[in-house]
């Protein structure tokens, strides 16, 4: 079975022109959060941010706990798994 790590945004939704610009800090953020435990591909769709290893030599447990650490920190991220 394949992890990967979830999080939804809620309030960048409503942030209108802006949206795209949250929406990249906050991969940003995540992206550099996982980076010491792997190699990963951080992505958004349809209001749900994804962070899929791209190899099996990743840690993704170690990454997600660093990703929710950085998730837990930004006022319009909803929830993780």
């Amino acid at each position: 079975m394949r992890r990967i790590i979830l999080f939804k945004l809620g309030e960048v939704a409503l942030k209108g022109q802006n949206r795209r610009r949250f929406e990249k800090l906050l991969l940003d953020g995540v992206r550099r959060a996982c980076a010491p435990f792997g190699d990963f591909h951080a992505y958004i769709a349809q209001s749900t941010g994804y962070v899929e290893p791209r190899d099996g030599a990743a840690d993704v447990t170690a990454a997600h706990a660093a990703a929710v650490e950085k998730v837990d920190n930004v006022p319009y991220a909803e929830s993780y798994a």
